[in-house]
């Protein structure tokens, strides 16, 4: 059983709702169906704002009956979902070291979660440009972001 951290873009391009190509909607829902099949676990935050995220995309984006929004549902069900008590700042965001900032303000949860995971699972990625700019920075913080899609 591995953890995971997951962008809440991978739902939604696995679910074919995003400006994604088609090989990149293709390789999310490979992702997002293979993860189906095992036993790892997702980690989220302990204030809900990951599955908070999670659930209004899916939902925003009029496909509840899309693979993301099934597999959001089979792993609450199954109790796939841990729960990673981060510290958030006045604003709602969660606060990181300065040398693991990301560019996007609403990314940093899902850093703040890999950070205190005693795993430090990495974080899968689809669509998210802002990702590949940190990348290096993250990994020097012994995050590791992986790109399910070339570009």
């Amino acid at each position: 059983m591995a953890a995971l951290v997951i962008d809440t873009n991978v739902f939604v391009a696995a679910s074919g709702d995003s400006s994604a190509s088609l090989q990149c909607e293709l390789a999310a829902f490979q992702f997002i169906a293979a993860l189906k099949d095992t036993q790892d676990h997702v980690i989220v935050d302990h204030d809900f704002k990951i599955l908070g995220e999670y659930l209004n995309n899916l939902k925003q984006a009029a496909i509840p009956q899309s693979i993301g929004f099934e597999l959001y549902k089979r792993l609450h069900d199954e109790g796939r979902f841990d729960y990673q008590i981060i510290a958030f700042d006045d604003a709602g965001y969660a606060i990181l070291p300065h040398t693991c900032q990301t560019q996007d303000l609403n990314d940093r949860k899902f850093v703040a979660v890999a950070l205190a995971h005693p795993d430090r699972p990495n974080i899968y990625n689809a669509t998210d440009s802002d990702w590949k700019n940190d990348q290096a920075k993250l990994a020097e913080c012994g995050v590791c972001v992986v790109q399910l899609c070339a570009s």
